[in-house]
């Protein structure tokens, strides 16, 4: 109930915005159709002679029986000849089938005659001609008696009035049908396509798509602007800068027993930020005390290379064919306890260098040197280099990008991890929708570092000087405390 409930109130403008063109095309309908008018004459049907009691019965349930039939008599040429007649209509009495309706009331001798036309005189003379000629033509139909007078008499008892308003269009009427029409149109649309749009949104599409024990190690909010490749470093303070230290907290804890030296972090298809997450882990692991690789082993679509600014004349695929030792490649871009591995020249067979010995090798070398080493890989669906990296590393992260990845495409990324027995380390969520507490801060906000840009050096001098180095309303209020001291 509460998916339904919240597929609604995710699309409630377009359940809205039904309603509103439903309502709004019923009330052109209503301005666009000519109005008509409705007049209504009564009959009464009676029983001309009874002198018994008995009589006075069999009479009433003659009149009951043949009620019906004289009613139907009101719509037929018979009767509506006379009525074009009358009533100066120069097409014959066909022409008025479907504008003259008659009734007979339940339980009773009346018959109801309703004319419908669009000029409200006409429909009143045309429902008190209908009844005259009714009466007339039933006397005649009638049996007579045994005297040779009528039987059954129809006389009128309530004449057709000039209607003063038009019966049809019944504009309110219409406009509510259309609201209610178009609302419930909405609902059908809103539900349709919640089922039908297979893209993951939040962690309530993830959890019943993997394994119990693999948890979400936090999810990144998605920003208006774009947001830098490494707000680790460019942007502290952000809240996507927190998030990735969150994650690596919540990484920490996985499982102590067994510790994590390397990690492989891919995504299921293209543009879920895998590539940006793994830069700005390793970033956040760089902080610590820890020795942090980033190695580049995207080798279709590296990007590692173009963020840090760096050259990718040489790097991993060299080693991988002996051109060149690990130490030439590694470069350090002035990050403390952060060395990079580039991915180098793209070669024509990078599958092969991917699952290679060499490469085996070569992961256990830099886990020797390095306490943890990060490997950025190409997605899981369009190649199976992360599912061979799987196999040679503790473990593996998966990216998902709501909005960016369906349900389908993650569940079969997942198998294919399961299907080389990779250790899922977790989940991370990128491009997350934003929540009321993604944008708060403890301490200074990174609006105000943006707008007062202190370099680190700045920032220690300011937070070291004496009071000569403080604004003049500070040194006059220290000035005024040590006076009131003295």
């Amino acid at each position: 109930m509460s998916e339904y409930v919240a597929a609604l109130r995710k699309r409630w403008a377009v359940i809205v915005a039904l309603a509103l063109v439903g309502a709004l095309a019923a009330f052109f309908y209503a301005r666009t159709t000519p109005p008509t008018y409705t007049a209504t004459a009564k009959v009464y049907v009676s029983l001309n002679n009874g002198e018994t009691t008995n009589d006075l019965l069999q009479g009433s349930a003659f009149v009951e029986n043949l009620i019906d039939s004289y009613a139907a008599l009101a719509d037929m040429p018979v009767v509506l000849d006379a009525v074009a007649e009358d009533v100066g209509i120069d097409s014959p009495g066909r022409s008025l089938d479907g504008a003259v309706t008659a009734n007979a009331v339940l339980n009773t001798s009346i018959i109801e005659i309703s004319a419908v036309n669009g000029s409200p005189e006409q429909a009143a003379a045309i429902a008190n001609s209908v009844a005259n000629n009714l009466s007339t033509t039933v006397e005649r139909l009638a049996p007579s008696s045994a005297a040779g007078d009528e039987s059954v008499s129809v006389d009128v008892v309530s004449e057709a009035t000039t209607p003063a308003f038009p019966s049809a269009p019944r504009t309110r009427f219409l406009v509510a049908s259309g609201f209610v029409a178009g609302l419930a149109l909405g609902f059908v649309t809103a539900l349709l396509w919640s089922a039908l749009d297979t893209r993951v949104r939040g962690q309530r599409e993830i959890e019943p798509l993997v394994s119990d024990g693999v948890p979400v190690l936090g999810s990144l909010p998605r920003t208006r602007k774009r947001s830098s490749s490494m707000a680790v470093v460019d942007n502290p303070l952000s809240a996507t800068a927190e998030a990735y230290r969150k994650i690596q907290t919540n990484l920490s804890y996985i499982d102590v027993a067994v510790p994590v030296r390397s990690i492989v972090v891919t995504s299921s298809v293209p543009r879920e930020g895998k590539s940006t997450t793994a830069r700005n882990l390793a970033l956040t692991l760089a902080e610590g005390a820890r020795r942090v690789l980033l190695l580049d082993a995207d080798l279709r679509r590296p990007s590692v290379s173009e963020s840090f600014g760096l050259e990718s004349s040489a790097g991993l695929t060299t080693v991988l064919v002996g051109r060149a030792e690990l130490a030439d490649v590694v470069r350090n871009v002035g990050i403390a306890n952060l060395d990079i591995l580039p991915s180098g020249p793209l070669p024509p067979n990078p599958h092969q260098l991917i699952e290679s010995t060499v490469m085996r090798d070569l992961l256990a070398s830099v886990r020797t040197r390095y306490d943890i080493v990060v490997i950025d890989s190409p997605p899981l669906l369009p190649v199976s280099d992360a599912a061979v990296l799987a196999t040679m590393a503790d473990g593996v992260i998966a990216v998902v990008g709501c909005k960016r990845v369906r349900r389908q495409q993650l569940r079969q990324a997942l198998r294919s991890l399961d299907a080389v027995s990779a250790r899922i380390l977790g989940i991370v969520l990128t491009f997350a929708p934003r929540s009321g507490a993604d944008g708060e801060f403890y301490g200074y906000r990174a609006e105000t570092r943006r707008r007062f840009p202190f370099s680190r050096a700045r920032e220690e001098s300011v937070f070291g000087t004496e009071l000569a180095a403080l604004p003049e309303s500070g040194r006059s209020r220290e000035r005024d405390d040590a006076s009131r001291a003295s």
